[in-house]
């Protein structure tokens, strides 16, 4: 190619100015009023006011720094953003580039800080920002708090953004809830969201005292017990110097305070029962260590395969295999199990600092066993670091899965991962806090798990509840525009929770519908069952409250949709229940499944109010009979939870808050009916003498509520409130102040606290984040 045929790129000429470059005159500097206003700043002299100032009278300052002149055609910036998305792409290629999410994330764990990505104080300020260099104007929300002549400085936008974000607020009474601060008895703080379970409870009730007209605030009783600002613990019995006296032990930590045939007898108990639940092991793995550790018990020597962490893992396998079913023999004494438990604090500071399969197992283990034993808060760090455990191993990852060589591991790997996070998102859910798993960054595959139930329908249903649970983690996602304050009742939010739900019901569309039926029941399909109906839960409870405290919401047909879905859920696991229950499968000690039913009580509790109330029929029509809900409350009813024996520990408590729950919903309802009325009262209309009728509230309660003398002797207000009581388990035959864990505790502190345990043995106090 010769010079005369190059080929000469075309240079984009620059747009013809109004004002002629010999006429144009750079400013030494402007002030941020004549920028804003795009107008030149004349002054007498560098230190004088410009003539703009002068003559409005304003301040003349400059702290808007000036524009940083682009040189070289428009093209030049895609070309350069295109340049930065290669050395991304580069330098970190396991992330989607084009995925905002991805990279704001790879940003923040470099501790860069990001862009918010779901609106809030950042987005509002640079927004705003934005129109106040370009237009000179602001948002209306802003406006009216700014002079005419807009003397104001760049630095103050934050609180300018704040004002903003209080104004959008504080639209009207119910928009905005503050997360709850809870302090357990040793002074332990606890944030709780404004949409977890314990919030579940609280809005619920005070529902039902706006629409009957009761004043709660009279009532002590029901300040304590009903208020739903649950305690949540983290308080743990301090390590002494015996326990640290048998670091030195010879054998430690291989413990034999219980028999080879008893441990056994656990093992099976686990495998059985719990597994299913918590698939996180390959079983003939776990039993090869299990006949190395007791032939290193046998010979008093120690194994070298035999890790601390497997072998802590080997002791939550007997402790949950004893709480599933403590009833059966071999009776195990509570201080052996506590001995075991020293063994594992001791050894968890090495669990903490160097993450394995068999130290995150004993992570995952022994939250079961803090949920179940009153250590809520303690449960959700120790699942919250499993989870961290786990991406840190890359089980996350495919592809470092399969650098595995063992096939046998890479099964057990994909199983723990996936374990951790069913209870991650979980426990995330019913605490109201966000779940700390990107799942963007998941590709794990899912598990065989073919050896776990000697059934073939088992695998599909595991991955079924892990799709649901992803739902579940979508809702999560959804609940931080409600966490940023921003109304639940809003389109945006309704529209978003429609389509949560949509996305719900098309993932339980290609199911296998089998896996529903519970003709042949068995405990996997109630599981699944469970979890789609309490996930759908998660989502809609909240508004089955809020249209409850503002009536004129119920008008609306995509809430009236929610509500009519939140109701046939509520329907189904009170069937589900009661299928269980004749089954002899339904477990009060490790499964959730009597959590599950709690929300489902409050469900249809406030759901029948809503349909029985006369105003609100006039304008809310739902889809479904009022007899059937009422049907569904009585099969609860029947399950008799608190009474029959099957429910110990943390889950006999929520037991008895279920049995108080359908004994107010009787109370209320007989009250009306005796009045003359067949369904409760319209809002505003007042009930005379509410004080009294909560203390007759309180005695029915108190019929209903069929626990043992030990636990009610005092009658149901002193049950809650009363300042020293010892809860004694009629199974285990203990009482708190036998166990040495509970210490100096006090059994007391109003509705215990949500998951699958309690934690009630302290006092607390609660408020909100702004007061």
């Amino acid at each position: 190619m010769t010079s005369d045929e190059t080929v000469v790129p075309c240079i984009r000429t620059r747009k013809r100015r109004l004002v002629p470059p010999d006429k144009r005159k750079k400013a030494s500097f402007s002030c941020d009023r004549c920028k804003i206003r795009k107008i030149a700043c004349h002054r007498d002299s560098p230190s004088s006011r410009c003539a703009g100032c002068e003559r409005a009278g304003a301040s003349c300052e400059t702290t808007i720094k000036r524009k940083k002149k682009i040189r070289g055609p428009i093209e030049n910036i895609g070309l350069h953003y295109k340049c930065l998305l290669a050395l991304i792409q580069h330098s970190f290629p396991e992330i989607d580039v084009n995925n905002i999410d991805a990279l704001i994330d790879v940003g923040e764990r470099h501790g860069i800080s990001m862009p918010s990505r779901y609106g809030g104080k950042d987005d509002n300020e640079l927004r705003d920002l934005s129109l106040l260099i370009t237009s000179g104007k602001l948002p209306s929300s802003r406006s009216s708090s700014l002079d005419s002549d807009f003397d104001i400085k760049v630095e103050d936008s934050d609180d300018l953004a704040a004002e903003s974000v209080q104004s959008e607020t504080a639209e009207g009474p119910g928009h905005h809830q503050d997360d709850l601060f809870i302090t357990d008895h040793s002074g332990n703080r606890h944030m709780v969201g404004p949409l977890a379970s314990p919030a579940f409870l609280d809005s619920s009730v005070k529902a039902l005292g706006t629409m009957f007209d009761l004043d709660q605030s009279t009532c002590a009783s029901l300040q304590h017990a009903f208020q739903g600002e649950l305690v949540i613990s983290s308080s743990n019995e301090p390590i002494n110097a015996a326990d640290l006296s048998f670091l030195y032990h010879s054998t430690f930590p291989c413990l034999d305070d219980i028999s080879m045939q008893e441990a056994n007898y656990f093992v099976d108990c686990f495998f059985g029962n719990v597994h299913p639940r918590y698939p996180c092991f390959v079983e003939n793995v776990f039993r090869e260590a299990h006949e190395r550790f007791w032939a290193a018990v046998s010979t008093k020597t120690r194994d070298r395969y035999l890790s601390h962490h497997t072998i802590c893992s080997i002791y939550m396998v007997w402790l949950l295999g004893r709480l599933f079913n403590p009833n059966s023999l071999p009776r195990v004494d509570y201080s052996i199990v506590q001995r075991y438990l020293h063994v594992i604090r001791l050894c968890l500071s090495d669990i903490v600092l160097t993450p394995t399969l068999d130290g995150i197992r004993t992570l995952i283990l022994l939250a079961i066993f803090m949920e179940n034993t009153m250590r809520r808060e303690s449960a959700y760090v120790l699942i919250q670091l499993a989870a961290r455990h786990s991406i840190s191993l890359g089980l996350h990852r495919e592809s470092s899965v399969m650098q595995i060589p063992d096939k046998s591991k890479v099964e057990e790997s994909r199983r723990l991962w996936w374990t951790v996070f069913v209870m991650e998102v979980s426990s995330s859910c019913q605490m109201g806090r966000s779940s700390t798993v990107k799942l963007a960054d998941v590709n794990a595959t899912y598990p065989d798990c073919y050896d776990i139930v000697n059934a073939p329908e088992f695998s599909a249903t595991w991955m079924a509840i892990l799709d649901v649970t992803k739902n579940l983690h979508d809702v999560l996602e959804y609940r931080q525009a409600f966490n940023k304050n921003e109304d639940l009742l809003s389109n945006d939010n309704i529209d978003k929770a429609l389509v949560l739900e949509e996305k719900l019901s098309r993932t339980v569309a290609k199911i296998d519908p089998g896996l529903f039926d519970l003709s042949m029941i068995s405990d996997f399909k109630v599981h699944l069952s469970m979890r789609y109906h309490y996930d759908r839960l998660s989502l809609v409870l909240p508004f089955f409250s809020r249209v409850a405290q503002a009536p004129h919401h119920g008008s609306n047909r995509k809430i009236q949709s929610l509500l009519v879905q939140g109701l046939r859920s509520c329907i189904a696991i009170a069937n589900i229940a009661q299928a269980s229950f004749s089954a002899q499968m339904l477990n009060g000690t490790v499964h959730a499944d009597v959590f599950y039913t709690f929300h489902a009580t409050m469900g249809l509790v406030v759901g029948y109010c809503l349909m029985s109330n006369s105003q609100l029929s006039s304008i809310m029509k739902l889809d479904i009979p009022i007899e059937e809900v009422e049907q569904a409350i009585e099969k609860i009813r029947g399950l008799g939870l608190a009474t029959n024996g099957m429910c110990m520990g943390t889950l006999l408590k929520i037991s008895g808050f279920i049995d108080a729950f359908i004994a107010g919903y009787d109370y209320l309802t007989g009250q009306h009916q005796q009045r003359g009325a067949p369904r409760p009262l319209p809002y505003g209309e007042a009930v005379p003498s509410a004080e009294h009728e909560m203390s007759e509230m309180l005695a029915a309660t108190k019929s209903r509520v069929k626990v043992e003398d030990n636990c009610m002797n005092g009658g149901f207000e002193d049950f809650f409130i009363r300042p020293l009581r010892n809860d004694y388990d009629p199974h285990s035959g203990l009482q708190s102040a036998d166990i040495s864990q509970f210490g100096d505790l006090v059994f007391n502190g109003g509705i215990p606290g949500f998951g699958t345990g309690f934690c009630a043995p302290e006092r607390y106090s609660s408020e909100g984040v702004g007061e």
